[in-house]
């Protein structure tokens, strides 16, 4: 009994410890107590798991945090949250669009937001990931064709979404172009 009150006493430390670190907006530091808190507490939840994922993001360790994020989405793979914040951790990671490192997760975050459009944050994640993809192929791939395809699917959500028109206005112009050279 005394070590059970004992394990009870050192989590309450670290979420204390995690508390204190984050007023003072050192998020290593309440990354790393978080962790401490959440491995091994059968009494941490979904929302721990995602603060210390959050705390990682915010120390701009984006390794860790597309680390932590990702046991999120194992955990609770039916939940967006964890696939949004991997994405994003992922695409800093990869910021020039290189590896498309994140392509994979935001079309997994894609597709878990269909299950779930009356989810607050449909509307703006869904943009977002459509407007990745889109980015990631016209400026990596070169697939003009591709990326005006993911624009378009932004307007199907926001059909007034200036950044779209105006991208598919540019890509249309530039591919037409591109046609134009082929001709003999």
């Amino acid at each position: 009994i005394m070590l059970q009150k004992d394990s009870a006493l050192i989590y309450d430390t670290y979420k204390k410890l995690a508390d204190l670190s984050k007023q003072l907006q050192n998020y290593t530091a309440q990354a790393t107590w978080l962790g401490k808190y959440y491995t091994g507490n059968n009494d941490a939840n979904n929302v721990d798991l995602f603060n210390w994922g959050l705390a990682w993001y915010r120390a701009e360790d984006f390794v860790m945090a597309d680390s932590v994020f990702g046991m999120y989405t194992v955990k609770y793979p039916e939940q967006s949250y964890g696939y949004y914040w991997k994405a994003k951790s992922q695409a800093l990671q990869d910021s020039l669009m290189e590896t498309g490192l994140a392509i994979p997760t935001y079309q997994k975050l894609i597709e878990v937001l269909q299950t779930d459009t009356a989810n607050a944050s449909y509307k703006k994640w869904m943009i977002e990931a459509y407007g990745y993809l889109a980015a990631y192929e016209a400026n990596t791939e070169k697939d003009y064709s591709e990326s005006i395809s993911y624009f378009e699917k932004v307007l199907e959500i926001d059909p007034e979404n200036a950044d779209a028109k105006r991208y598919i206005s540019i890509l249309e112009k530039d591919l037409a172009n591109k046609e134009g050279e082929k001709l003999p």
